[in-house]
């Protein structure tokens, strides 16, 4: 992508050069030619100098500018600052990341056993702990990041609405993830942005947690959870987390807690699992996707208060008290996707929306 953005960039310097060099030396060749009348023939012909005068040194330029953008582009990628096997004696992998501020990027790794870690700046990683291998076949991984200035809620707050952009642009880290092995993971974030691909990655369970930061959780080639996802966990204070592709999962339960932040939930994607979502909203926002495929049954019970505010859709239909359901949980109320939502002072939103504009990630792979 960089050589591609690059290249015309340095062609057309290097272009202009030759262009240069070949008007001088055809007005030192023309000393009798009037300085002027020899511009504007240069000018007529310039168009003509790239595919046939000098049709040699444009492909020198071609070459320069290619290799330039090339190496101007390996050196802004991510270098490896860490690279982990997984134990032989290992069942299973508890991944633990803990982010104070930070732009980062997981997904499965290109070799299934192997955990690294990837950077431009080596100071952001603070502790690595490698755990051993507990006796039930347990191994623990904690990794912990953060920048070296010492911070305060205020300006935690600060950057968090005003400079996220510097935040993105200076702390990059990608975290690739074994695949061979089942997968609990636990990512707690406060500052920043993250993207979460669980494309290939055998998850378990899963618990994020985020204090400003806003975090996307998708699957990027629509493939399913190979295995069971028992529970995911998610907390949000002041930041965003989105979830996409809430059927690929293979989820069983789903525990949200809303502060102050929001919480967006995709229910796209066939539902391998009869999955039940429990949810307290506090004076935050709660918007729930509807797919396109209208026989998903849904059934809401919904535990409200004077100072909340409810939007369903018009499929919705009351069944009893506090209890809404959609024409289709009529038919298969065994299969259904059930909801028990409890709202203080936030809201609550039920509706086929337009698609939200997913989180992309800066950073490079």
């Amino acid at each position: 992508v960089r050589t591609r953005l690059l290249a015309p960039f340095f062609y057309n310097i290097c272009t202009r050069i030759a262009l240069i060099t070949h008007g001088k030396r055809e007005h030192h060749q023309s000393p009798n030619l009037p300085l002027k009348n020899h511009q504007k023939q240069i000018k007529k012909r310039n168009f003509a100098l790239i595919p046939h005068v000098e049709r040699p040194m444009c492909r020198i330029v071609c070459l320069i500018a290619c290799c330039l953008a090339a190496c101007s582009g390996s050196l802004a990628q991510s270098s490896k600052l860490y690279s982990l096997g997984a134990s032989p004696k290992a069942k299973d992998i508890r991944f633990n990341l803990h982010a104070t501020i930070a732009n980062c990027c997981v997904q499965a790794g290109y070799d299934p056993n192997e955990l690294s870690i990837h950077s431009k700046d080596s100071t952001l990683i603070n502790e690595l702990d490698i755990g051993k291998t507990s006796e039930d076949g347990s191994q623990n991984i904690t990794l912990t990041f953060k920048d070296k200035k010492k911070r305060t809620i205020a300006n935690s707050l600060t950057e968090h609405f005003f400079n996220s952009a510097s935040i993105s642009r200076q702390c990059h880290v990608d975290i690739l993830l074994p695949q061979a092995l089942p997968l609990d993971l636990d990512f707690d974030y406060a500052i920043g942005s993250a993207h979460v691909d669980l494309f290939k990655l055998p998850v378990r369970k899963l618990n994020i947690k985020t204090g400003g930061a806003s975090v996307a959780l998708d699957y990027s080639q629509k493939e399913p959870n190979p295995i069971v996802m028992d529970t995911l966990f998610t907390t949000v204070d002041m930041g965003e987390i989105s979830l996409y592709d809430l059927g690929l999962m293979n989820l069983k339960h789903l525990k949200a807690e809303v502060l102050f932040g929001s919480l967006y939930i995709d229910l796209s994607g066939d539902m391998m699992q009869q999955t039940s979502v429990k949810a307290n909203v506090g004076a935050g926002k709660l918007i729930i996707q509807l797919p396109d495929n209208k026989e998903l049954p849904i059934k809401i019970m919904f535990n409200d208060s004077p100072l909340c505010s409810a939007d369903f859709d018009r499929s919705f239909k009351k069944i009893g008290d506090n209890v809404f359901a959609n024409a289709a949980y009529h038919k298969k109320p065994e299969k259904a996707l059930n909801f028990d939502i409890k709202v203080k002072m936030g809201s609550v939103v039920f509706k086929k929306l337009s698609k939200k504009k997913k989180f992309k990630s800066q950073v490079s792979h």
